[in-house]
């Protein structure tokens, strides 16, 4: 799941910097600069992961520590996100700003259609695995 939260985020960033950049950039380049970025989301995601083995998930102190530990994930990529599509941009085909709004809504809508598919596969799943305990 979270990688393919990931894998929207960079989707929709590099083709925004490529909407709003004159010069073109390889996707491999871009994932490089925006792993540069984002390199401070793996020591939250290592302390997160070492949080839920250690604690569980099972109580409320587990669930409080990992939203503790999630909220500067989120906020780093979301600035991530932003600074990738604007960083060096000399000569850009649309405004910033506006390439800024447009993305980020169409980064709103990309998230809400993935979790939706995911709620939808997860409660398949959930259905089937009720209605064979109840047949």
């Amino acid at each position: 799941m979270v990688l393919g939260i990931y894998a929207i985020y960079v989707s929709i960033a590099y083709a925004f910097r490529r909407v709003v950049n004159t010069g073109s950039m390889q996707f491999s380049d871009f994932i490089n600069q925006f792993a540069a970025i984002t390199n401070l989301i793996l020591i939250f995601n290592l302390l997160t992961l070492l949080l839920t083995i250690l604690t569980g998930t099972g109580n409320f102190s587990g669930m409080t520590g990992l939203f503790f530990f999630m909220i500067p994930t989120i906020g780093i990529m979301n600035l991530a996100f932003i600074y990738i599509i604007i960083d060096n941009v000399v000569k850009p085909h649309i405004d910033k700003f506006y390439a800024l709004i447009i993305a980020e809504i169409a980064l709103g809508f990309a998230l809400s259609v993935y979790v939706m598919i995911l709620a939808v596969l997860g409660g398949n799943m959930l259905f089937s695995q009720l209605s064979s305990l109840f047949s």
